[in-house]
């Protein structure tokens, strides 16, 4: 399908400056539904609201003003971009102003769209604020009653509910997003708690528990685009003057998709999720304010009652960078330095708690793996250059022998792409077609001017849990050229090093914007300051630097390394051949195989193969090595020679002899003879790509069956049950599933039954 654009535009972008072009939109392009200006009566300026303000560590107030939802009017990140979508397509500020100064939008004074008009004594200034929020309406139909069975809701705040619904009856939004927003013009606070006696009206809210209030303003869509009917990823832009053909935001070109990818998540269910690091005196979390506004025991007001579900106003996300923008652009008066520090606190904290990370280190092989432990993508929102990479050092002898995702802060310049290939970073790109790129006057592909993008080409974000592909396709959040199975809600990043190394240093870090975002805004801007203002401030202080979100250390103990052989020696010794061999490091990364040959034959055969496991004797320390020992009674011959080998086998599967031994047995008849035991050893090699062996030993004859699992407890591969006689076996494994389709790169468990024995070990797949 082809893009299709109105005749208009094109003759406006073929006659213009490429440079300063723009599409002539209008306010009926980006018309919405919901409240509209002038009808929500007056917001006062939340300055106001000081019963809610009484202790910095707990009230309301305080923790809102320190969040970027007090200061999305005031973020000069916000308003150098929005300055970029003003000159893109005019009357697109208006999007933009909705939900970054309802108050103002509100109240009439987002007319003109670039936020000229607003007023600072209006309260236009403070963001997403209390009057906005606690008058906030559930959306819906004219005699439609949300929460029937709420006998609280439906008593006391339902009819003044529908009294206002009919006043807008005919723009009344069908779903939560883009802004459509339904307040209420009359002056009375809503609020989740039905026991409350505040000294101002109010009206009980069930739906301010609910997500769908946040994903009002993070659900975020293009309405100047219509997504096509039969191929769901492209977009056809609407003609100069009309409204969006549908206000369903899935039938539009997405912008942001935090709501609707908790609404796809597993936290979108009854139970929430349990046992998190967020919902502070909850169990268990399932909305955004579970996170985002966290259960404390506490009051809400100078005067109420101490309760244990007071939602915490703290409004946290992962800006880490602005803050200190406002502190120094903005009187104390107006910005508190004060609150602005716990809100940059609770950010960095915040996106501490979001993922657990592991490193498993296997000779010259690393595997990193991020687990996103938050209800959406990670990172999410709107995509103004925030991004989360990998940083890895490996040293050998206190000096640097490999780094992926380097960093310079001097600079704010990440090594990705042809400097560094290795380098993981997640992020998503949205751009530009070819073919509408090329009736702009602009070069094709990702693309910072998010009011002209139709196209998303990369999304590798991690998912949250509960993840589908199918679920995630339908909300316009799919991974886009990467891939994650249904149900995964983390990465698998592996590193191959060009030595060995004696620690390593894994390093997860989150930055608010880009340098090439911050540099867009200033090269694009020819309207104003605000791109080169942001640019000096980010130039002098700190580039937006980056936030730690996790780091995990390895020392020498903590890698794998080859193990050496130092010494192989073998005797007989009642009615058995005993090998013995002595190792210099004690680590579990080394596969050893024992061959033998009759002496008047002298072809050698495996007779078996394994890794350190606990049927072995292990002498000594991780210092100090380990000394192996093997009995081989396996049909001796009496007076005859044997010839013994011993094979270790590393991870790159180099494979290196040690021997020969040379074995006489002598009174045989003499000796007792040792059975051979049940065992499940390591498979080899390890880790592997494609194909590995799972090598056991049988004490009788037995039904065996092999089962191999994900880190899940999924299974993935399962052997038909078969009988095996005593002795050593193996079982071959080819990468694939049950389905015979290659599976991804991580960690898998085997499992055999053998009658009454069974054992599981792990092993690590790397593509």
């Amino acid at each position: 399908m082809k893009l299709i654009i109105s005749i208009n535009f094109l003759l406006l972008v073929l006659l213009c400056d490429n440079s300063q072009s723009q599409i002539p939109t209008t306010m009926a392009d980006f018309f919405l539904p919901g409240s509209q200006p002038l009808e929500s009566g007056n917001l006062s300026n939340p300055t106001g609201c000081n019963c809610h303000e009484f202790d910095d560590a707990v009230d309301p107030y305080f923790s809102w003003e320190g969040s970027m939802m007090a200061q999305s009017m005031r973020d000069p990140l916000f308003t150098a971009t929005m300055t970029i979508s003003m000159q893109d397509a005019d009357s697109s500020g208006d999007l933009c102003l909705r939900c970054h100064t309802p108050t103002g939008w509100l109240s009439g004074r987002s007319n003109p769209p670039d936020g000229t008009a607003l007023d600072d004594n209006e309260g236009d200034f403070t963001g997403v604020n209390c009057l906005f929020c606690h008058r906030m309406i559930v959306p819906a139909q004219v005699g439609e009653n949300k929460y029937i069975s709420d006998t609280s809701y439906t008593h006391n705040t339902y009819l003044a509910d529908q009294t206002y619904l009919t006043s807008i009856s005919s723009h009344i939004p069908l779903t939560n997003g883009n802004g459509m927003y339904v307040v209420s013009d009359e002056d009375n606070r809503r609020g989740p708690y039905s026991d409350v006696n505040p000294n101002h009206g109010f009206y009980y809210s069930p739906f301010h528990q609910e997500s769908g209030l946040c994903g009002i303003c993070h659900d975020v869509s293009n309405p100047v685009f219509d997504r096509d009917e039969f191929d769901r990823r492209e977009y056809m832009a609407t003609g100069i003057g009309d409204t969006a053909s549908s206000f369903d935001p899935y039938e539009q070109f997405p912008i942001e998709r935090t709501y609707s990818e908790w609404l796809m998540s597993a936290y979108n269910t009854t139970g929430g999720i349990s046992g998190t690091a967020f919902g502070g005196n909850k169990d268990f979390v399932s909305t955004c304010q579970d996170c985002h506004m966290m259960d404390i025991t506490a009051k809400g007001a100078n005067q109420g009652n101490e309760r244990n579900d007071m939602g915490w106003h703290d409004l946290t996300g992962g800006n880490t960078f602005i803050g200190e923008y406002l502190k120094t652009n903005y009187p104390n008066n107006v910005v508190s330095d004060a609150a602005i520090d716990s809100g940059i606190s609770r950010a960095t904290k915040m996106l501490e708690l979001a993922t657990t990370m592991t490193v498993e280190a296997l000779y010259d092989s690393v595997t990193v793996t991020i687990t996103n432990e938050t209800g959406h993508k990670l990172p999410s929102g709107y995509p103004e250059g925030r991004r989360m990479w990998i940083n890895l050092k490996a040293y050998l002898n206190q000096s640097i022998i490999f780094e992926s995702g380097a960093y310079d802060f001097s600079t704010g310049i990440l090594s990705y792409g042809e400097f560094d290939p290795t380098t993981k970073i997640y992020e998503i790109k949205p751009g530009l077609s070819d073919e509408h790129a090329g009736s702009l006057g602009l070069p094709f592909g990702p693309s910072f001017h998010f009011v002209l993008n139709d196209t998303i080409y990369k999304d590798n974000r991690i998912p949250p849990r509960g993840f589908t592909n199918v679920n995630f396709e339908n909300i316009q959040s799919p991974p886009i050229g990467y891939n994650y199975e249904d149900g995964q809600y983390w990465d698998f990043t592996g590193y191959k090093l060009p030595q060995i190394p004696d620690s390593i240093v894994v390093t997860l870090y989150y930055q608010t914007t880009s340098k090439e975002y911050i540099e867009f805004l200033q090269f694009e801007n020819y309207s104003n300051s605000t791109g080169d203002d942001l640019f000096s401030y980010w130039n002098n202080n700190g580039k937006s630097a980056p936030v730690i979100m996790n780091q995990v250390i390895l020392g020498v103990d903590d890698i794998a390394l080859p193990i050496k052989i130092i010494s192989f020696s073998g005797k007989f010794d009642n009615g058995t051949v005993l090998l013995e061999w002595e190792t210099a490091y004690e680590y579990e990364n080394l596969g050893f195989n024992i061959l033998r040959a009759k002496e008047t034959v002298g072809n050698f055969t495996e007779i078996s193969s394994f890794q350190y496991n606990d049927d072995l004797i292990g002498l000594g320390n991780s210092s100090t090595g380990k000394t192996y020992q093997f009995v081989d009674n396996d049909s001796l011959q009496d007076g005859m020679t044997y010839i013994y080998k011993l094979q270790d086998v590393s991870f790159t599967s180099v494979v290196t002899e040690h021997g020969p031994i040379a074995i006489t047995i002598s009174n045989l008849e003499n000796g007792s003879i040792i059975s051979k035991k049940f065992a499940l050893y390591q498979n080899y090699p390890n880790p592997f790509n494609p194909v590995t062996r799972i090598p056991f030993s049988l004490d009788r004859k037995t039904l065996v069956e092999v089962k191999i699992y994900d880190m899940n407890g999924r299974l993935v591969k399962r052997y038909s049950p078969k009988i095996y006689y005593p002795g050593d076996h193996d079982i071959v494994w080819d990468g694939k599933n049950n389905e015979g389709m290659d599976i991804a790169s991580g960690i898998y468990y085997y499992y055999l039954s053998a009658s009454e024995n069974h054992d599981m070990k792990k092993m690590v797949l790397i593509r």
